[in-house]
C-alpha cells in the first residue's frame, strides 16, 4: 500500500515505521511463493510500479531445495510501467526466460538464453542438496526495490515521445554499470540519481499449464517499509536480499495487538513479520471429479538461519535442527505437528485399519515445500506440480481442511514469537470428463493458507483495552466478506466457511444483492468446532408468488451442519426490496426494480454473533458426521415456545474479536471449465458483544458491532483511530482514493477482463433504511439524477505495459471530468470489462460475467457503455476515487489530532479468462484467474483544538 499521509503535526498517534506486512498489495518487497516449470506448467509474472516515480529494482529467482539464486537481474521501472515475462523449460536441462518487454533491465534480457544458472550451487558453492538440474525448474521469487531514480537515470525509463520507438534509452543504464564505458557512472557511485525507496511495487504470477487448461494465479507477499536507505548494487552484488532491511519490524499477535520490536539483524526482522504459528487449509481429493490437492509452503528466509553459507553457526532460531549430512554438508529439517486433518463434518483422521498407511510426514525439509494430500484407498495419485520436493499426507475423507503447526520460536528481549516464517497456498484441480468430445475443462483454483501467528511476553501484559478493529491478512476473523457471488453467464458460486477454533460459533449468514446491498437471504448457522459448512449458489426459475418464473438463485447444499431454517434448496427472496412483499422494501432510495433477476448477483457477509455453550453447544457438534440435535436448536427460535426467542443470550458467550473463521469462494463455470477462487476478507475486533438474532432481523450487519477504534497499517506507523460509529470504522479499514489493475483482451488469446469494484458499506451511508439522514459522508459529495438510484463519479486514468496513456479519451484524473465523461459507480457490487478502441464507434457486451451491474455512461452520449476502450489490448487500470469527501476521526490514544481518510471503502479484483482453440485434435480449453487490486490511501493528520 502507498498511503499518502499529509502531516501537520507530530504523528504522534503513529508507531515505529518499523518492516510490516501490506494490507493492499503493493509495498517495496514483492514475495512470490512458488513459481515452476515442472509437468507442462510455465510461469508468467508481472510486476508493477504503480507509482509516478521510476524505480530501480532486484528480481531474483531462488530454486527449492535450499534458496540457493539461480538468476537475478535489476529492473529499472518507469512511472506506471509493467515488465512481463515467462518462464518455460528447455529440453528438461535449463529454463528460459522469455520477455518481449520494453522495460530496462540489466542485463538487457531480450532474446537471452540459457539464463538459469548452477553456479550457486555447483563447484565451490555446492551445499547439501546436489547438483541436479531440477533444481532449476521450482523456486520462488523475490522482488526488491532498491531506490527512485531521479535525473538522466529516471529519463532513460521515459518514454521518447508517446508511441515513438524506441520507447527508452535503456542502453545508457546498461552502460552505467559497464567498467569499460566511458559513462559508467553507476561503477563509480551506485547511488548516482537514487533516492531511497518508498514502495508502490504490485506484481502477480500465473502458474498456467496450456496442455491441460488450467492456470492459478499466485499473488506476492507484500512488505512495506523494508528499507529507508538505498539499496542500489550491481547484479554480481548479493545485496540488496531480504537481510538487508531495517532492524525494527511491527508483528501482530492473534489478540489483535501490535506489537514494535527491535531486532539484532535484518533478516530476524522480516523473517518476524512472516512468522506463523499455524495455517490451514481445504483440500479435495475425489477421485469421481478428478480432483488433487497440492500445498505448497515456502520459507523464503530460511537459508539465513541454515545454510553455512550465510550462518556460520547454523542452524540459528528459529530454525533449530540438523538432520543429517549429504555431500559433507548439513541440511535442515523442521518438525510441524498437524493439529486437525478433518473431512468437511468435523470428524477427525480415525485410528488406522489393517493395512492402511499410518506415518504422517511431520518435517518441512526444502525452502519450498510441496505437500501432496492423498486418499489412503488408493495408490498416490498424481502431484500437480511434479515437484521434486514433496511429501505426502494421507487421509481417509475425500475432502476437508488442515490445519498444522509449529513449535518453533525466535525471541528478542521479553518478545517471544512462535512458528516458523512461511508463505504459502493449497492449489486444487478438477477434470471435467463429461464435457463433449472436443472440450477440456479442467478447473484449477489457488487459496491462500490461512495463518495465525502467536505471540508471548515475559512477564506476560495484561491487555488493559479491548482489540481495535483491523484486516487480517492472515485470512482469519470474526467477520468474513466474499465481495462477488454470481450465478450469471453459466456460472455457480461455491462457498466455503471453516470455524478453525475448538468452539461453537453461531454465525450470521447475509446474502445482499449488487445493486443496493438489500438482504436476499439471511439465516443462523451454528458452526461446531473445527466444522465446515459448504453451499452452492445456482441459476433458477422462481417459484415465489408475485414473481413466479423470474431469473432468481437457489442455495443447494448436502451440508449437515445445523442452520435455521433449514436451508437447502431455499430460493432467493425480495422481501428486501418488493413493497408488495415487505413493507420496509420501499423505505428510502430503493426503486431500482422488483425483478427478482436483482439476485442473481452480490456479495455476501458473514458475522460471528457469540459462542454456544451448554446444551446447545453439545446439539450442534457431530457424531459421525451429523449433528446430534438441529431440530432443538430450530426449535429455540419457535414463535411463542422458543428460549431464544425470550432470552437470545441463553448459552451464549460474547466473542472476544479474533473470530477463528475462514472462507473462500470459486466461481465456476462446469461448461467452460473456468474456476475463479479467491479468499474472504477477514475482520477481526469487529464486536465483544453477543448479537444473537433472529433471522427476520436486519442486525447483526456490519453496522450493530460495538467497537469504533481501528487499527490500520501504513508505511508510516499504525494508525489507531476512533471513528463517530462502527460502521464509519468498518469503512475506514477499506477507504482508498486510488485502485489499480491489470487488464488484457488480446483477440489471438481470446482474452476477456472483468473489473469488479465492491462497497461493502455504501448503503449504510446512501439507504435511507439504514439512516433517515442518508446521503452522508463518504458519500455525501455523490449525484442523484433521479430516485432510482444513487451514483458516484470517478476518475479514470489507463496505461498499456510501457507507461503510454492508454485509452481513446486519454486519462481522466479526477472524479469531476469535464465534457462528456460521465464515470460513476451507482451499485454497492460495479462491474465493468474492457474492451477494444475498435468497439468505440460499435459498442459490444464482452463481459465475462454478463453482469447487470455495469459501471455506467463511459461516455453520456453512447448511454450505458461500459466499456474501457482501450487502445492497446494490455495494460494497467486505475480508478480515482477521491472527491474530496471522507471520513474524520479522532487519535486513539489521546484527543490530540483529528485523522482524515479520503475517498470510497472498496474491495476490488479483475476477473481474466483466456481461450485456447490450438490444442491438438481441435481440442478447446479455457483459462481463468483473478487478481485482486492494488490501492491507495490517502490520510491527512491534524492537530485538535485544545
Amino acid at each position: 500500500m502507498k498511503t499518502i499521509i499529509t502531516i501537520l503535526v507530530m504523528l504522534s498517534s503513529m508507531q515505529s515505521h518499523g518492516v510490516h506486512l501490506s494490507e493492499d498489495g503493493t509495498g517495496q518487497v514483492l514475495i512470490f511463493p512458488y513459481y515452476t516449470v515442472n509437468n507442462d506448467f510455465n510461469s508468467l509474472l508481472t510486476i508493477t510500479n504503480t507509482t509516478q516515480q521510476a524505480k530501480a529494482l532486484r528480481v531474483r529467482f531462488r530454486e527449492a531445495a535450499n534458496s540457493r539464486e539461480v538468476f537475478a537481474f535489476n529492473l529499472y521501472l518507469g512511472a506506471n510501467d509493467m515488465w512481463t515475462t515467462g518462464l518455460i523449460k528447455i529440453d528438461d536441462t535449463d529454463v528460459k526466460l522469455i520477455t518481449s518487454d520494453n522495460s530496462c533491465t540489466v542485463p538487457n534480457l531480450h532474446n537471452q538464453t540459457n539464463l538459469f544458472s548452477k553456479n550457486h550451487f555447483t563447484g565451490d558453492m555446492q551445499d547439501a542438496y546436489g547438483d541436479d538440474d531440477n533444481r532449476l525448474f521450482e523456486g520462488f521469487v523475490e522482488v526488491i526495490e532498491m531506490g527512485e531514480l531521479t535525473g538522466n537515470s529516471e529519463l532513460a525509463t521515459t518514454l521518447v515521445e508517446l508511441g515513438t520507438p524506441p520507447p527508452y534509452n535503456c542502453s545508457d543504464l546498461v552502460n552505467a554499470w559497464d567498467e569499460n564505458h566511458t559513462n559508467n557512472y553507476w561503477v563509480q557511485d551506485a547511488n548516482t540519481d537514487l533516492l531511497p525507496p518508498r514502495g508502490g511495487i504490485s506484481g502477480d504470477l500465473t502458474l498456467i499449464s496450456v496442455i491441460d487448461g488450467i492456470a492459478m494465479n499466485a499473488k506476492p507477499t507484500v512488505i512495506e517499509n523494508f528499507s529507508n536507505v538505498v539499496l542500489h548494487h550491481n547484479i554480481d552484488n548479493d545485496s540488496p536480499s531480504l537481510a538487508d532491511g531495517m532492524l525494527n519490524s511491527r508483528v501482530v499477535g492473534n489478540n489483535g495487538r501490535y506489537y514494535d520490536i527491535t531486532w539484532d539483524s535484518g533478516i530476524k526482522s522480516l523473517s518476524s513479520v512472516l512468522m506463523v504459528s499455524s495455517f490451514d487449509n481445504e483440500y479435495e481429493v475425489n477421485a469421481d471429479f478428478g480432483a488433487n490437492t497440492t500445498w505448497i509452503t515456502t520459507l523464503p528466509t530460511k537459508q539465513y538461519f541454515t545454510d553455512p553459507l550465510y550462518a556460520i553457526d547454523a542452524p540459528v532460531e528459529p530454525f533449530t535442527q540438523i538432520i543429517g549430512t549429504n555431500n559433507d554438508m548439513q541440511y535442515n529439517c523442521e518438525s510441524f505437528s498437524i493439529d486437525g486433518l478433518y473431512n468437511r463434518e468435523e470428524a477427525p483422521r480415525p485410528p488406522p485399519f489393517p493395512g492402511q498407511i499410518t506415518t504422517l510426514p511431520t518435517q518441512l525439509c526444502y525452502a519450498t515445500n510441496s505437500t501432496m494430500i492423498n486418499f489412503e484407498s488408493v495408490d498416490e495419485t498424481e502431484d500437480l506440480f511434479e515437484s521434486q520436493y514433496r511429501n505426502t499426507i494421507h487421509t481417509t475423507y475425500h475432502e476437508g481442511w488442515m490445519q498444522l503447526s509449529f513449535a518453533n520460536t525466535l525471541t528478542q528481549g521479553h518478545i517471544t514469537l512462535r512458528g516458523l516464517p512461511m508463505i504459502g497456498f493449497a492449489a486444487q484441480n478438477y477434470v471435467n470428463g463429461t464435457l463433449p468430445d472436443g472440450v477440456l475443462a479442467n478447473y484449477a483454483t489457488i487459496s491462500e493458507h490461512k495463518t495465525s501467528s502467536d505471540i508471548m511476553e515475559s512477564p506476560t501484559l495484561p491487555q488493559v483495552v479491548p482489540p481495535k478493529m483491523k484486516l487480517n491478512t492472515g485470512g482469519i476473523g470474526q467477520v468474513l466478506i466474499y465481495p462477488y457471488y454470481t450465478v450469471r453467464n453459466g456460472f455457480d458460486t461455491l462457498i466455503t466457511l471453516v470455524n478453525t477454533t475448538d468452539e461453537v460459533k453461531a454465525v450470521k449468514i447475509r446474502f445482499r444483492e449488487g445493486k443496493n446491498a438489500r438482504d436476499v437471504l439471511d439465516f443462523n448457522l451454528y458452526l461446531s468446532a473445527k466444522d465446515v459448512w459448504t453451499a452452492a449458489l445456482v441459476a433458477t426459475q422462481s417459484s415465489i408468488p408475485n414473481h413466479i418464473g423470474e431469473s432468481s438463485v437457489k442455495l443447494l447444499t448436502n451440508d449437515t451442519s445445523c442452520t435455521v431454517p433449514a436451508i437447502n434448496g431455499q430460493e432467493f427472496l425480495p422481501y428486501g426490496y418488493d413493497p408488495q412483499d415487505n413493507a420496509n422494501a420501499a423505505n428510502g432510495y430503493d426503486q431500482q426494480g422488483t425483478n427478482l433477476v436483482r439476485t442473481q448477483e452480490g456479495f455476501i457477509e458473514i458475522i460471528e454473533m457469540g459462542t454456544v455453550t451448554g446444551e446447545d453447544a453439545e446439539n450442534a457438534m457431530h457424531i459421525d458426521g451429523i449433528p446430534n440435535n438441529c431440530e432443538a436448536l430450530i426449535a429455540n427460535w419457535a414463535l411463542g415456545s422458543g428460549k431464544w426467542m425470550t432470552n437470545p443470550n441463553e448459552n451464549l458467550q460474547a466473542p472476544n474479536g479474533s473470530g477463528g473463521l475462514s472462507g473462500s469462494a470459486k466461481i465456476i463455470n462446469v461448461e467452460s471449465g473456468l474456476n475463479l477462487g479467491y479468499v474472504a476478507t477477514a475482520i477481526q475486533g469487529y464486536s465483544t458483544e453477543i448479537q444473537h438474532s433472529l433471522i427476520s432481523s436486519i442486525e447483526p450487519n456490519l453496522s450493530s458491532g460495538n467497537n469504533a477504534t481501528t487499527l490500520i497499517n501504513t508505511d508510516n506507523g499504525a494508525l489507531k483511530t476512533t471513528w463517530d460509529s462502527p460502521i464509519d470504522a468498518v469503512s475506514a479499514l477499506f477507504m482508498h482514493d486510488t485502485t489499480t489493475n491489470s487488464y488484457d483482451i488480446n483477440d489471438f488469446a481470446g482474452a476477456q477482463t472483468d473489473w469488479v469494484v465492491m462497497s461493502p458499506t455504501r448503503h449504510y451511508y446512501t439507504d435511507t433504511l439504514y439512516d433517515a439522514n442518508n446521503p452522508k459522508s463518504p458519500y455525501g459529495n455523490g449525484i442523484t439524477p433521479n430516485e432510482t438510484e444513487f451514483c458516484q463519479r470517478f476518475g479514470f486514468k489507463s496505461y498499456d505495459r510501457e507507461q503510454k496513456p492508454n485509452s481513446v479519451f486519454g486519462p481522466v484524473p479526477s472524479p469531476n471530468p469535464p465534457g462528456n465523461y460521465d464515470m460513476k459507480l451507482c451499485n454497492s457490487v460495479n462491474v465493468s470489462f474492457a474492451d477494444n478502441s475498435s468497439t468505440f464507434l460499435n459498442p459490444t457486451n464482452n463481459s465475462l460475467f454478463d453482469s447487470q451491474l455495469l459501471i455506467e455512461d463511459w461516455i453520456v452520449f453512447y448511454g450505458n457503455t461500459p466499456m474501457y476502450h482501450m487502445l492497446s489490448n494490455e495494460g494497467l487500470m486505475q480508478m480515482n476515487l477521491d472527491d474530496g469527501d471522507n471520513l474524520v476521526g479522532i487519535n486513539a490514544e489521546d484527543n490530540t489530532e483529528s485523522h482524515t481518510i479520503y475517498g470510497k471503502p472498496i474491495i476490488n479484483f479483475t476477473a481474466q479468462k483466456y481461450v485456447n482453440g490450438n490444442l491438438d485434435n481441435g481440442v478447446l480449453a479455457n483459462y481463468s484467474v483473478i487478481k485482486e487490486d492494488t490501492s491507495t490511501r490517502k490520510i491527512e493528520i491534524v492537530a485538535t483544538a485544545q
